[in-house]
């Protein structure tokens, strides 16, 4: 792989650790957590990640690991790499030869509330506030914002679906992004293979022709596949382990199933619908739905490390020596709004 500097200060450059023909992309770095940096600092970072990742897509098909993940040492990453195997091998199977173009379209926001205020709805609407004084027009002056909103809102959905359709049909997937500000009309991200992005580009081409100048097409791109699959790790402490099963009132050692059961009958208890009195049951029960998602994930982890030592038997141990080795693996979308 090409050289390239890592995040530390100390320059040092990435490395890779294999296992079993997967390789992580590392560096060492004295810092043990990238959660509590300033914007300044945390945007240097975010950028040397970044680059590090664009570098590796080039040559290799890359599934990106959160940014900010830090890991104890080398055997920590190794058994990242062997626990997480079978479902990296099916995402860099799926990402194969693919990349991540993201898509943004602008419109000129004074322009559509020009065309807006020529509706007639709209124009009978303010004919009938004229001359009015304010006060006695409140509900009609609510009445044509929403009105106003209700057009420019339908506007943009009819446009977003003229633009989504072709995109559609050529994207491996697709993911829409949140809108930042009303000036935007879409920001979708699309899986593109590699040999689609020139038919990409003829779409793009033919849109900017039928909007005739109304719209402002943006393509930024090719990068990895951040929006469509990125890999999320946690090292639990076994606090957070022991609460979670004292929540759902569980034993040390049970069965997988056991969890799920424990979760409906707490459930059962701890339901807004079945405690209307109670201010903090919908806290209680977030609360519970958070503990079982934990334990879901760290029984996932047992099962695949009981299936290597059939000695540790088929149960899910909760004690403090069965935690200690844990790693929590989720592949995650992140930002996806629809």
């Amino acid at each position: 792989m090409p050289e390239s500097a890592g995040l530390d200060e100390s320059g040092e450059d990435v490395f890779t650790i294999t296992h079993e023909g997967l390789s992580a992309v590392v560096s060492y770095t004295s810092r043990p957590s990238y959660h509590k940096l300033d914007r300044q600092e945390a945007v240097q970072y975010l950028l040397g990640h970044q680059r590090v990742v664009e570098e590796l897509m080039v040559h290799f098909t890359t599934l990106p690991l959160k940014f900010g993940t830090v890991l104890a040492d080398e055997s920590r990453v190794g058994q990242l790499l062997k626990q997480g195997n079978p479902t990296f091998r099916v995402l860099l199977d799926k990402l194969a030869g693919c990349v991540q173009m993201e898509i943004v379209v602008l419109w000129n926001v004074d322009e559509v509330f020009r065309e807006i205020a020529g509706e007639p709805a709209v124009v009978e609407l303010k004919a009938a506030l004229d001359g009015r004084p304010e006060r006695d027009t409140v509900t009609e002056r609510i009445a044509l914002g929403q009105l106003v909103q209700a057009s420019l809102e339908q506007r943009r959905k009819t446009l977003q679906h003229a633009i989504l359709a072709p995109l559609n049909t050529l994207a491996e997937d697709l993911v829409i992004n949140g809108l930042m500000d009303d000036r935007m009309v879409l920001n979708v991200g699309l899986l593109l293979n590699t040999c689609q992005l020139d038919e990409l580009g003829h779409l793009l081409e033919t849109a900017d022709r039928q909007f005739a100048g109304k719209l402002t097409l943006r393509s930024i791109g090719p990068l990895p596949p951040y929006s469509f699959a990125t890999i999320e790790v946690r090292i639990p402490a076994f606090a957070e382990i022991e609460a979670a099963r004292q929540c759902l009132c569980l034993d040390e050692c049970c069965a997988e199933a056991d969890i799920k059961k424990a979760y409906y009958r707490r459930a059962a208890e701890l339901h807004p619908d079945h405690n209307p009195g109670d201010a903090n049951a919908e806290g209680l029960m977030a609360h519970l739905t958070q503990a079982y998602q934990l334990l879901c994930g760290y029984a996932q982890s047992w099962a695949r490390k009981a299936a290597e030592k059939p000695e540790n038997g088929g149960g899910v141990d909760f004690r403090p020596a069965a935690v200690a080795d844990t790693i929590l693996i989720d592949i995650v979308r992140p930002n996806v709004q629809a």
